[in-house]
């Protein structure tokens, strides 16, 4: 599969113009490039100590491209300011027979009356085959330009590289960090329960040397049982801690974060078919070890903790809690379930946060092979992902008497 959109840039007399163009539709393409005068929607220091774009010149230049024979190209000029009436029509022509630059002059006095304001005009391309196609170009004399709304300004004119890096930072600091929390936390916990019940029975002991005359038993003053937790009773952040202090499910996700942030995603095929190292540090050719900028790529990484890697841990530690809740219950040997017509049911909503995952993987593994090929899916970026998933959650809904007892729960 190829991309249907494409972006086409030049320079001109030193300045830059650039335009994009959707070529999905089995039409004939067409592409057509105004370079002078200078797209309003540019912002560029030209202007003359008249105050004048210094840019337009006594021409309007167009490069056009097709591919199928050109038969003419013109330009339409509003005949008024208020763009009433017919338009001005001029026929443009081709400079050379070697470049596929077109031009045509300006009517005399014709920017005498626009020289503050935007205006527009339009270029007019018409094939053999007897298709035609608009294109619009916004000038401006005085250098004005079509304001943006609030969001539109902040979207379009901000610099999200920076932005887009911290965030992805801290999403990663986010996953990793909430996990080594939750394990402290354990560790802390789980140790001042051991001390406090070492100090609990020395008590004890010493009382049963000194027990009253009227025969009152010595009664343990703790108020928490060995191996539990003595206030992580609401179950989400108890079933978080339980995923947390299993390693075999909490250092592959910890792993995975790191290696998002610090190493290649995949190889891929970029620029045509050219090998890359796709990484959220940039595009590497391997080729020529050229870096291209990362542009969306910590976005990207954003999206993936947003979409899977916070959804993960949220079914995993869903996952755990039923797995303790199984283990407790088979301490009172209950009977078989019966099976009936919404025992498919159940098993489809038991397990239908780990398909949704798996299914926003795949699509992810088929988003890869669209925009790198087929080397790119069967990468860690790619297939790693859903093995990952499948792997974490296996582990966390299978999790025995002897996992829980090993991180301090009894059971």
């Amino acid at each position: 599969m190829f991309p249907c959109r494409y972006r086409l840039f030049a320079f001109d007399n030193g300045v830059f113009s650039f335009s994009d163009f959707d070529f999905s539709s089995p039409t004939p393409h067409i592409a057509a490039v105004v370079t002078s005068p200078r797209p309003a929607r540019f912002a560029a220091d030209s202007s003359s100590s008249s105050g004048i774009d210094s840019s337009i010149g006594p021409t309007i230049r167009a490069l056009v491209f097709a591919d199928e024979s050109i038969e003419s190209v013109s330009v339409l000029l509003p005949s008024s300011l208020k763009e009433e009436g017919s338009p001005i029509v001029l026929d443009m022509e081709k400079s050379s027979n070697v470049t596929p630059l077109y031009e045509a002059s300006w009517p005399s006095g014709y920017l005498d009356s626009r020289r503050s304001g935007l205006h527009r005009l339009t270029v007019l391309v018409a094939l053999k085959s007897g298709h035609t196609s608009e294109f619009y170009n916004d000038y401006s004399l005085d250098g004005s330009q079509r304001p943006y709304e609030f969001w539109a300004d902040v979207i379009l004119l901000s610099d999200w590289l920076p932005v887009s890096a911290l965030a992805f930072a801290f999403a990663t600091f986010a996953v990793v960090g909430s996990i080594a929390a939750a394990r402290i936390l354990r560790h802390a916990l789980v140790t001042g329960i051991e001390v406090g019940e070492e100090e609990e029975e020395d008590l004890l002991a010493k009382k049963k040397d000194q027990v009253s005359s009227n025969g009152v038993a010595v009664k343990s003053s703790s108020k928490c049982k060995s191996g539990t937790y003595p206030f992580l009773f609401r179950a989400p952040l108890r079933n978080f801690c339980l995923i947390s202090c299993c390693d075999r499910i909490a250092r592959p996700i910890i792993l995975a974060s790191l290696y998002a942030c610090f190493l290649p995603w995949c190889f891929g095929r970029v620029l045509g078919d050219r090998l890359a190292l796709v990484s959220a540090w940039g595009v590497l050719l391997l080729d020529d070890l050229t870096l291209l900028s990362p542009d969306m790529a910590f976005i990207v990484g954003i999206l993936w903790h947003a979409t899977t890697t916070f959804p993960l841990l949220a079914v995993l530690s869903n996952a755990a809690g039923r797995a303790l809740k199984r283990e407790r219950s088979k301490r009172t040997d209950p009977p078989p379930p019966k099976l009936s017509l919404l025992t498919p049911l159940r098993f489809l909503w038991r397990h239908l946060g780990i398909a949704v995952i798996l299914g926003m993987l795949a699509h992810n593994c088929f988003v890869l092979w669209w925009m790198y090929g087929a080397v790119s899916v069967l990468s860690p970026w790619g297939v790693g992902r859903l093995w990952l998933a499948a792997c974490t959650y296996r582990r966390a809904n299978g999790m025995r008497r002897r996992d829980f007892q090993a991180i301090g729960i009894r059971v």
